[in-house]
């Protein structure tokens, strides 16, 4: 798809229309229908680029053609090859992963090496992971080559291979059973000559015979065990992901919140949720699964694109289920939208339905009309917008609608008084109410920015002791909660999320109202063509149109057990007649379903400014070393397209010795970790916790499953506070009071924010100062002289010129830069030298706990566990850590990673009874963090029972 700079037409647009007369009008809309109304007369939809991208697009979206290619998929299958040979498995995998990802599934008309393309592309990245100890993903490809018809020629190859992998993983009796049938199908291949045949008879006999032997000797290798999820121990009946401890209230001052109903201990799982909705970043498009969003080193793929990629084939079907059957051949289209208008998107396809949506909406204006006509509103919102969970600061010209390429931290806008559970004391937090409009009927009336909160004839008991506080056994009329009085994460708890239109700005809301109303465009052609969707339209209208029927096949998807089974479910998805009708046509015949669409899609952006959440995870200097390099575009790097004497040999063959040249170079034990933001997605009950910028609640990520933790006792009728991003420990008070007004629009007045520093070191950025050079306590920059420094001690109060230490500074951030290329590179004595060098700069002019100088301890550490000088890795983590506990807390998950690292290096530097306190120590903050069946907290559990019994 050609370029299309949607920002810079925005900007234009703008410019052009915002000082008009005209525009009052915009600024004035009581509600979205009328934004989109008034955005759809707009001259911008005449200029050719708009409307040969909104043609692409309904083009994409009626193609009846797959992206895949046998000759590319050949191609990427080859070039895998030649690192296999070169024992490059990583490469190889990369190689083969491609050849998967382009594989067609189609068989018409192919040959019968074109047809078993896919199948021989599994079984070559069996291979490379059997190579790489990868043995439980191995046999998943040796399956799926099965499944979809490896040569009969080979396999025996495959079946070969499985039972190696299966030895190795101690399940010798299985093996055993699979290398007996690897024996049968080679005695049924009647073109093999007859001394090759004997030859790899007498290989499998071999392997037949090892299972014999260690099924008397006992000898097994325990394959490694995923953690096994905790679930809620008892979760709540009324509130969807929450344990029972967790209650939902409502009230003046608050709005939406949660408190604790019972009595809550540290370390207790309180909500376990998985997302409404979620869109992967980009730059993880190659290396996680688009569904769940974990790291996947053997994904699935679409059948019909080469886009998107899964972790499983109930990935794959999920996905394709509520959302990819319509972005399947629109994704360069919605990677030009962007995060947040894709999800916007995907929210609104998550109600199944035109009829749901509308009706959901519908409802919710019904109720806001008659409430307001009925009764006086309270002076402050209950709707609860989301937090950003691990988010960072996103300033509002960020937060426009446009392509993005990193977090946002989001908030909320209420104005009300939260208890803060360690001091008793009230944070404010400012909302605004926002009534819906009632001059005109129209169903997007119904997307009004505030719900009543307290109808005239409602039967919802409001208790009044202090607080007004709706009772936990009657909310029928909360907002978000259905006839029954729960809370479930379904659509009407996503629509009703407050979108804070008032907070956003004129030019974002025209931006915002203009991508939702050009999405709308783009994807109506397929919305009015799916019977599932749209099943409530005419017949009539559709014949008109030529749309022909397109048979959604649902239940045929949902029952599937193999993937191969999927195939023709998604080609008769993918294989209906549009005639190629352009835009046009679609808006004169349906011009109230695009613009309804619009509006739809309109709220939900204004609500993801504030209300969703970032996914993230910890990833270590060593993660993904393997897919990182994944190219976004699937095109060889050694191209031989011409290439088309490729033989059913095309796998490569068992190799049963063991590769002593694989990874023959220590694995370093410490590896800098950092917590990355993955993706963007929509928690609807995590979405009513209330800001505090000291939480008594962590989020932690499984893929995109969040989990809400206490960190600290809370006692029944306490709330439940997260922070949105800007958090104590992480930000100084005049930066976290800048981003939660720009972004969550409101003043916090937590414990934190309100209560002085203990002493003149902390009232001072600390961890970016330089040393005094007579006393070494902090030094601050002289207001109004950036190169001048006065020490923080009242005792000192030495003042020193800057200059040089800047000049040094900046030489010893060139050397650690350097240091880094080395050890890339794996050259860990020049690297070593090097960081040295560097150090000895750092500890002259910087503050003993400035970030970098921790930065180059925990490296230095690095290249001495990278050389098995343990005791001396140890020395330099241990300083390390002594910054990283002064900067996040004793009880931080930041501490508790550090401590980790800490453990193995002692565990493999002997040093038992120190090893024994830090493993003590980091199981405990880890336990709290993650809980008990986490793979961090095993992995502990079980260095502490073998130094136990040293």
């Amino acid at each position: 798809m050609a370029t299309f700079d949607w920002e810079a037409i925005l900007k234009s647009a703008y410019r052009d229309c915002c000082d008009g007369e005209a525009f009052s009008e915009f600024r004035g809309a009581s509600s979205d229908a009328d934004r989109v109304s008034w955005c759809s007369q707009f001259c911008i939809w005449s200029d050719d680029s708009v409307r040969q991208f909104i043609q692409r697009c309904v083009e994409a979206s009626c193609t009846k053609t797959s992206s895949k290619s046998y000759e590319l998929s050949r191609s990427w299958r080859e070039e895998g090859n030649e690192w296999f040979k070169k024992r490059r498995y990583n490469e190889a995998l990369l190689s083969y992963t491609k050849s998967v990802r382009t594989a067609p599934y189609d068989r018409d008309g192919a040959s019968i090496s074109d047809s078993q393309a896919l199948a021989t592309a599994f079984g070559n990245r069996s291979a490379a992971l059997y190579h790489l100890n990868k043995y439980e993903l191995a046999i998943q490809e040796c399956d799926r080559a099965i499944n979809h018809g490896y040569p009969k020629a080979l396999l025996h190859k495959i079946l070969q291979r499985k039972g190696q992998c299966l030895i190795k993983m101690g399940q010798s009796k299985t093996a055993a059973t699979v290398l007996r049938q690897a024996l049968l199908t080679l005695d049924e291949e009647a073109n093999m000559r007859k001394e090759k045949k004997e030859s790899l008879k007498s290989e499998i006999e071999k392997l037949l015979s090892d299972c014999s032997q260690s099924s008397v000797d006992g000898i097994t290798t325990i394959p490694s065990k995923p953690s096994k999820p905790e679930e809620l121990c008892e979760p709540s009946d009324e509130l969807a992901s929450a344990s029972s401890s967790v209650g939902l209230r409502i009230c003046k001052d608050r709005g939406r919140h949660l408190v604790a109903d019972l009595p809550v201990s540290a370390g207790e799982l309180l909500i376990k949720e998985m997302p409404y909705a979620v869109v992967l970043l980009p730059e993880y498009h190659s290396t996680h699964c688009h569904q769940c969003c974990r790291t996947t080193l053997n994904p699935v793929p679409c059948p019909v694109c080469t886009d998107v990629q899964y972790c499983s084939d109930q990935c794959m079907r999920s996905a394709w289920d509520s959302h990819h059957w319509l972005e399947c051949g629109l994704w360069d289209g919605l990677m030009m939208f962007g995060t947040q208008a894709w999800l916007s998107l995907r929210l609104l396809l998550q109600a199944q339905s035109w009829q749901n949506a509308k009706r959901v909406a519908d409802e919710a204006c019904s109720q806001q009309t008659s409430s307001s006509a009925s009764s006086k509103h309270l002076s402050a919102d209950p709707q609860k917008s989301a937090t950003e969970i691990g988010g960072g600061k996103v300033t509002p010209q960020e937060s426009e609608v446009k392509r993005e390429e990193g977090t946002s931290l989001n908030g909320h806008g209420k104005q009300h008084h939260v208890i803060d559970p360690q001091t008793s004391q009230t944070e404010s937090v400012r909302e605004e109410s926002e009534p819906c409009s009632t001059e005109n009927t129209s169903p997007h009336n119904s997307m009004q920015e505030h719900i009543s909160e307290e109808p005239q004839n409602s039967t919802v008991d409001i208790v009044r002791d202090g607080e007004d506080e709706v009772k936990r056994n009657n909310r029928t009329s909360l907002p978000g909660c259905d006839q029954d009085g729960c809370y479930r994460s379904d659509y009407r708890a996503v629509y009703l999320l407050m979108p804070h239109t008032k907070n956003h700005s004129d030019q974002q809301l025209f931006n915002m109202t203009m991508t939702a109303l050009l999405l709308s465009k783009c994807i109506q052609r397929k919305l009015l063509s799916s019977t599932r969707w749209m099943h409530h339209i005419q017949k009539a209208s559709a014949t008109a149109l030529n749309l022909g029927c397109l048979k959604e096949g649902s239940k045929d998807r949902t029952e599937c057990s193999k993937q191969s089974n999927c195939t023709n479910n998604f080609e008769s998805e993918k294989k209906y007649d549009c005639h190629k009708p352009s835009h046009n046509q679609l808006d004169e015949n349906f011009p109230s379903i695009v613009s309804e669409t619009a509006a739809l899609l309109l709220r939900h952006l204004q609500q993801l400014t504030c209300n969703s959440h970032a996914v993230t995870t910890i990833q270590t200097s060593e993660d993904l070393n393997s897919l990182s390099s994944m190219d976004k575009k699937l095109e060889p790097t050694n191209s031989r397209l011409g290439a088309t004497n490729q033989t059913l040999n095309a796998d490569t063959p068992v190799d049963t010795t063991v590769d002593k040249q694989h990874d023959k170079q220590r694995e370093a034990v410490v590896d800098t970790t950092k917590q990355v933001r993955l993706a963007t997605a929509i928690y609807p009950t995590a979405s009513l916790l209330n800001h505090s910028c000291q939480p008594n609640v962590i989020a932690s990520f499984d893929g995109a499953v969040l989990t809400m933790r206490a960190t600290r006792d809370i006692q029944p009728g306490q709330e439940i506070l997260h922070c949105y991003g800007p958090h104590a420990k992480h930000m100084s008070r005049d930066v976290r009071q800048r981003a939660l007004q720009e972004q969550y629009f409101f003043t916090c007045t937590c414990h934190a924010c309100t209560t002085a520093p203990a002493d003149e070191i902390e009232m001072c950025d600390w961890s970016n100062s330089f040393a005094c050079c007579k006393c070494s306590h902090p030094l601050v920059q002289r207001e109004g002289k950036k190169k001048v420094g006065v020490c923080v001690n009242s005792k000192c109060r030495h003042t020193q010129s800057l200059r040089d230490m800047l000049k040094e500074k900046e030489r010893a951030s060139n050397l650690f830069k350097l240091s880094q290329h080395f050890l890339a590179c794996k050259h860990v004595e020049e690297c070593l030298g090097i960081l040295h060098q560097c150090y000895n700069i750092q500890r002259e002019i910087l503050y003993k706990h400035h970030k970098a100088l921790a930065e180059t301890q925990d490296c230095l550490a690095q290249c001495y566990s990278h050389m098995g000088d343990f005791k001396t890795a140890g020395k330099y983590l241990q300083l390390s850590i002594e910054t990283v506990e002064k900067q996040y807390g004793s009880e931080s998950i930041e501490l508790a990673n550090e401590l980790h690292k800490l453990a193995q290096v002692l565990f493999n530097g002997g040093e038992v009874q120190d090893a024994l306190v830090i493993v003590d120590r980091a199981n405990q903050l880890l336990g709290l963090h993650y809980g008990p069946n986490h793979t961090d907290v095993q992995e502990l559990t079980e260095m502490k029972s073998c130094l136990m019994s040293l």
